[in-house]
């Protein structure tokens, strides 16, 4: 499966084992089965348990993940790093990249060497993958202003938005990136309820033009939970 941009029905995808159960269950009702990866060794924070952090699927079917990680799965390959992530930013998102179609977005603290031949699109902002949604490999969305500018510069289609509103414990607030994942070719779903997200009526729009559907687990407001990555 292409990273972040399924062309078909995801069966199963890296969530934080701290998603609530009823999350959890509803994307079964989709047909996605939760997968936890290993926490990062040094990371503290809950921050530990986000999949975007902690994991990054660049090429199809091969993960990245730190030195120390001990994970197993049969589902692809797992790459690790030379050294395990930090719990100070920006070591603590050297995974932190988004990869769409051909191009990867990433900070100023990336390996870039795990990025093959891809086009690498370098932001300051660390925070890459959680601060931007692949709607496709030529929309995407961002709360990010460095992120916007080199996106629109080179000429995709991208929409601003705010992080307000979005949760994270022990942070003034998360981010939109990590509030999402496809889980098909055609929708994009968020843990907690996009309708109460400030510009909801913008990001419906831009997704519908880019003949994507929105979907909210559960009623709350959305929670950075670091995405819903899918595998499979």
């Amino acid at each position: 499966m292409l990273p972040n941009l399924p062309e078909k029905s995801v069966r199963k995808a890296f969530v934080s084992a701290l998603l609530p159960c009823g999350m959890q269950k509803e994307l079964n009702a989709l047909g996605v089965e939760c997968v936890f990866p290993q926490p990062a060794k040094n990371i503290k924070s809950e921050l530990r348990f986000h999949p975007d952090i902690v994991m990054c699927n660049v090429d199809e079917g091969v993960w990245y993940a730190e030195k120390s990680n001990e994970q197993t799965f049969d589902f692809g390959e797992l790459r690790r790093l030379e050294k395990d992530l930090g719990e100070e930013y920006p070591e603590d998102c050297l995974l932190n990249n988004l990869a769409a179609g051909n191009n990867v977005i990433c900070g100023i603290s990336a390996d870039t060497a795990i990025f093959g031949g891809k086009n690498i699109i370098k932001v300051r902002q660390s925070y890459a993958k959680c601060s931007t949604i692949a709607v496709t490999a030529e929309a995407f969305i961002t709360s990010d202003t460095g992120i916007y500018k080199a996106l629109k510069t080179r000429g995709f289609d991208v929409l601003l938005v705010t992080n307000d509103r979005i949760e994270l414990n022990g942070y003034g607030c998360g981010f939109i990136g990590g509030c999402t994942g496809k889980v098909g070719r055609t929708l994009l779903v968020f843990t907690g309820d996009i309708k109460k997200h400030a510009q909801y009526e913008n990001i419906k729009s831009f997704c519908k033009n880019c003949g994507v559907d929105i979907y909210s687990l559960g009623n709350n407001f959305l929670y950075d939970y670091g995405g819903i990555l899918p595998i499979c």
